[in-house]
């Protein structure tokens, strides 16, 4: 039938389309919350086309149970079936990320539709840059804004001083990857903050302003939210101890 041929027509189209851009792995460390399918479901949303999704088993279970029937573009499963850290999981997803640019995204965040595209043609408009951020709203668990937005443009060596990029903010190139760049299995909290430093080796950040991805704050959220004092200051202390501040 005609109809069909034409839908075989825009499929080859958008494939061809999606061929003539850098592939996005989007990383996702997860026990399965409740907020996995929204997390998911903005990465489906988002308007640029060549993505591949990388789902890290943190529990161990295999992720069997994950509804993926909706995931237009290709997915990879990793799984150790054990117990992993917060480091030990983002570096068994940057090793199974094919693609030429890597996000992270935490199962209870999500992206806005634009997120990856506009980060994306700026790292191509700007190949002598690795790594490049952008504005990140915090929300409640509602969704609903607290007021406090990651916004503002890096600066040299800031990063030693305190994190202000959100990990889903950030999209950097993989090559930082096969130069050595992983996470650091000592830091169980605060472990983006080490990476980025160590990207910072290799390259500044460019910055694209404006919000494009939100960040939830509650009493579900990850390890890197509403610490207990005592262990955020050991953290600090030894963030600060490795890179010499």
């Amino acid at each position: 039938p005609l109809g069909s041929e034409r839908s075989k027509l825009w499929a080859r189209g958008v494939a061809s389309k999606a061929s003539d851009l850098p592939q996005i792995s989007v990383i996702i460390r997860t026990k399965t919350r409740s907020t996995l399918a929204s997390a998911i479901n903005s990465v489906v949303a988002q308007t640029y086309s060549n993505v591949e999704l990388v789902l890290v088993d943190v529990a161990g279970t295999g992720l069997s149970h994950v509804d993926l029937a909706d995931v237009p573009f290709p997915v990879r499963i990793v799984s150790k079936h054990q117990l992993l850290s917060r480091p030990k999981a983002a570096n068994a997803g940057l090793k199974a990320a094919s693609g030429q640019f890597c996000i992270f995204l935490d199962d209870d965040d999500w992206f806005y539709p634009d997120h990856l595209s506009k980060l994306s043609n700026y790292l191509t408009c700007n190949p002598e840059l690795m790594a490049a951020h952008t504005g990140v709203v915090c929300v409640d668990g509602e969704g609903q804004s607290t007021g406090v937005i990651f916004d503002f443009p890096y600066a040299i060596r800031e990063l030693a001083y305190g994190n202000f990029m959100p990990i889903h903010g950030v999209l950097f190139s993989r090559e930082l990857v096969d130069r050595g760049c992983l996470f650091d299995d000592r830091f169980d909290i605060y472990e983006d903050w080490d990476f980025w430093q160590q990207v910072e080796l290799h390259t500044p950040f460019g910055f694209v302003s404006g919000v494009s991805a939100a960040y939830r704050i509650d009493a579900l959220s990850g390890a890197g939210v509403k610490l207990d004092p005592n262990l955020a200051k050991q953290a600090t202390a030894q963030m600060y101890s490795k890179w010499s501040v």
